[in-house]
């Protein structure tokens, strides 16, 4: 008999697949908004109709034809593409809204927006645990390790100095470039590395050397340590561990 299939339209007693367009995802790839939309439905996009609409912070921004978007996959059942209008810094609400007027005939018709806040700055970060001395001891964050001469890697004088192993990383998937990581022990500069970068979400491992007065104290490691970029967070910029000697 006559009816509807939930994906699939009914016209003069022939069962036709229907496409469904969707918003997949909102993202930052690398500082750049990008827009994922699909074709869940078993249909294939017909040629030509409907448009996707793009609003920034409530204003609308971009408008595209999908006919511009059919000669890549979206438009075949099961198909997808990615849409890059620009790239961003900050944070914003991104509105995005595909065929809402619904000049396409869909299987279903309401999962055609999508809304996500993002923050399209850099966050820098503290990636695992400190190792320190000869033998690559570790110690984790806010904790306490002491230290002996079998620590010891060199010494000048009477200063020891210890290797130290230590990795930072970018977690919001945009590039950072021209910042400073310090390394303080008891507020003194002891090491650091100039001119860094990271790639989107690249983790960075660190193999410097540091003369270390043997006095208990506080140890500490600053990522960007002037603040040089704005990022999501700086609450996990620095991190500390506390160091004993003993036998020195």
């Amino acid at each position: 008999g006559a009816g509807l299939w939930s994906e699939a339209g009914y016209s003069d007693g022939i069962i036709v697949t229907l496409p469904d367009l969707t918003i997949s995802s909102i993202y930052n790839d690398n500082g750049k908004l990008s827009i994922r939309i699909a074709n869940l439905g078993r249909g294939e996009a017909p040629k030509g109709l409907g448009h996707l609409y793009i609003w920034i912070d409530g204003v609308l921004k971009w408008t595209y034809s999908l006919g511009t978007l059919y000669d890549q996959a979206f438009r075949s059942p099961g198909g997808a593409s990615s849409v890059q209008p620009q790239i961003l810094t900050g944070q914003h609400t991104i509105l995005a809204k595909i065929d809402p007027t619904n000049v396409i005939e869909e299987s279903n018709e309401a999962n055609n927006s999508l809304q996500k806040t993002l923050n399209f700055d850099s966050d820098l970060g503290i990636y695992g645990y400190l190792k320190i001395g000869k033998n690559k001891r570790e110690v984790r964050w806010n904790q306490t390790i002491t230290l002996t001469p079998a620590d010891v890697d060199i010494i000048s004088g009477t200063q020891p100095a210890f290797n130290l192993y230590y990795a930072y990383r970018e977690y919001n998937g945009t590039q950072a470039s021209g910042f400073r990581n310090a390394i303080l022990f008891n507020d003194q500069l002891v090491s650091q590395q100039t001119n860094l970068s990271l790639l989107p979400k690249q983790i960075k491992y660190v193999t410097t050397q540091a003369y270390l007065k043997p006095q208990n104290g506080q140890f500490q490691i600053k990522i960007d340590a002037d603040n040089n970029l704005k990022e999501v967070s700086e609450t996990n910029n620095s991190a500390y561990v506390y160091i004993n000697f003993s036998g020195f």
